[in-house]
């Protein structure tokens, strides 16, 4: 493997050539001195531009951006505005399907509870921060619904005896609303370290840390579901660990398709562990037999514990901290580790704090952390993993429309199903020997089914395949190229 540490000193190191299999990492500027705890907090994303963004702290406790525009590598580095000093945890950025940039973070001095702001594209502005609720969170996320592009917020809200809520924002609107408590903790007792991931069809699974008491500390895990109409609520929950006693912390989750992991640190036996289970329909079906220790975690300090994942198309990333503070990577598919031995990330030995994850389905996995020394100074890092990748992308444009189409004899109903290659696949001159064409029933959860393909120079089919006049299916489109790879799935 071929590493680079490049340190952000201008923006030519951000248009290297991305080459598979290499880690790239850059220090976020803007640290201060001594006893200043300089940046904190970092969280990343990028778009499908290849744009960058970096929300964080700064020495004084006020929420930075930092944007690199990938078509130009300029840099804009400032202060969110009218964000106020002492805000001092950030934990929140995605890129949604329009490309703007969405950030939550939260404030205990002051302006008590979470804000919200969005960064639009095509004038790199961020809109005017608001208060989606007066509760303080902890370790507030979002993520992005690929099925209608809704925002969900997952955190604690510590002001209600550490429950765990998700609320939602609707693609489009700026209210949050539709807001669901996971957890029902006695008083005194805390629900901690959510995470959380929506699947390929627009469920929500979610893992949380419950501590009810001494040497009952679990691990627990939800489904959410989106009905027809757009409303969401809880489907589906399980305890994860029911068979295993010992302290469980920090638990992660991802998945592909409809099958996923669950990992987290167990401390008493110094390891992080995976859980495999599947959605099946509403239900959440796990196999505790197949419970298996990754690697060896740190027992102290406490906060070199962490350990996330992230899904890209049939993989899943799991990051962790290993015994040397080094951060590791490990990549999963279909049940198998197939990493003999980990990818470095982050080869600092020095202490580490919770780090954040993006998987851009075009460049490669982000991960962002901070470190701090004996003094409380603080920097913030980020790199680059590119794993390997299919050279191809899927159409674009695609639209599909059931008609009653008329022969001298007889009618049938079909789909007419239309697309545009992807510019991408011609800009790098990719040959596109089919598209494959898939359907399923309209907001289910089954999966894609193989319909017909097409030579790669049509951009139409006709699906005449079982239908009829109530017939309610929805498509996708594949594209293949000359090693036979095909492009993802939505």
């Amino acid at each position: 493997m071929v590493k680079r540490i490049l340190f952000l000193l201008s923006a030519l190191a951000l248009v290297l050539p991305i080459a598979a299999q290499t880690v790239d990492m850059f220090q976020i500027p803007f640290v201060g001195g001594q006893g200043e705890s300089g940046v904190k907090c970092p969280s990343i994303a990028t778009n499908s531009r290849g744009d960058i963004m970096v929300v964080f702290r700064n020495k004084f406790q006020s929420i930075m951006y930092y944007f690199i525009k990938k078509s130009t590598g300029a840099i804009t580095q400032a202060k969110l505005p009218e964000s106020k000093d002492k805000d001092i945890i950030v934990t929140g950025v995605v890129a949604t399907a329009d490309d703007n940039f969405h950030a939550v973070w939260g404030c205990l001095i002051g302006g008590i509870g979470v804000f919200y702001s969005d960064f639009d594209i095509t004038s790199e502005t961020w809109t005017t921060p608001f208060l989606i609720d007066d509760n303080y969170p902890e370790d507030p996320h979002l993520r992005v619904n690929p099925i209608n592009n809704d925002i969900v917020m997952c955190t604690v809200f510590r002001s209600l005896s550490k429950n765990i809520y998700v609320k939602f924002r609707k693609d489009g609107q700026t209210t949050w609303s539709n807001e669901i408590r996971l957890s029902d903790m006695p008083a005194g007792k805390s629900a901690t370290n959510p995470y959380a991931h929506f699947d390929e069809a627009g469920y929500l699974h979610v893992v949380w840390k419950e501590d009810r008491g001494e040497d009952d500390l679990i691990i627990k895990v939800a489904l959410i579901k989106m009905d027809s109409a757009g409303v969401y609520s809880m489907v589906d929950t399980q305890l994860a660990t029911s068979n295993y006693t010992g302290w469980h912390f920090l638990p992660s989750i991802a998945m592909t398709g409809t099958k996923g992991i669950i990992t987290f640190c167990w401390s008493q036996q110094s390891g992080y562990y995976y859980l495999p289970y599947e959605r099946v329909g509403d239900t959440l079906v796990f196999d505790q037999s197949k419970v298996t220790k990754l690697v060896s975690a740190p027992v102290t300090p406490w906060y070199t514990f962490f350990s996330k994942a992230a899904a890209h198309g049939d993989e899943i990333m799991f990051t962790y901290f290993d015994l040397g503070h080094k951060l590791q990577l490990l990549r999963w598919k279909d049940g198998v580790w197939f990493d003999s031995t980990p990818i470095t990330l982050g080869d600092m030995n020095i202490n580490k704090a919770p780090f954040h994850l993006w998987a851009d389905p075009n460049l490669g996995l982000w991960a962002t952390w901070y470190t701090e020394n004996q003094y409380g100074d603080g920097n913030s890092y980020y790199c680059l993993y590119n794993y390997p990748k299919p050279a191809i992308r899927p159409p674009v444009s695609i639209t599909y429309v059931r008609t009653m189409e008329r022969s001298f004899f007889h009618g049938y109903w079909m789909y007419g199903v239309n697309w545009e290659d992807n510019p991408y696949n011609i800009e790098k001159q990719i040959k596109v020997i089919k598209f494959n064409i898939y359907r399923r029933i309209h907001w289910s959860s089954v999966k894609w089914v193989l319909v017909g393909s097409v030579d790669g120079t049509v951009f139409s089919f006709g699906d005449k395949n079982g239908i009829t006049a109530t017939s309610d299916y929805e498509y996708a489109v594949s594209a293949v190229n000359e090693k036979n790879v095909e492009s993802r799935l939505p």
